[in-house]
């Protein structure tokens, strides 16, 4: 399973630019390290536990960056 420790190891992957973290368990605290892939654009955080504010924070320190979550209201 792929964890917030686990995200950390793929800030080595410099060309890394799609990912996809659907049900995995990562949370809030894996926003620092995926701030670090600088040329990912794409993550999909649906079934994670990425709050929404975290998921809201994404594009906001990454213009462009285009973030997948879905949230019941």
């Amino acid at each position: 399973l792929v964890t917030d420790a686990g995200i950390e190891h793929l800030t080595s992957c410099a060309e890394l630019k799609h990912l996809d973290l659907m049900h995995t368990l990562v949370s809030d605290d894996c926003i620092s390290n995926l701030m670090g892939l600088q040329n990912l654009n794409y993550v999909n955080l649906e079934g994670s536990r990425v709050t929404k504010k975290g998921a809201e924070s994404l594009p906001a320190l990454r213009p462009g960056l285009e973030v997948i979550h879905h949230f019941l209201e």
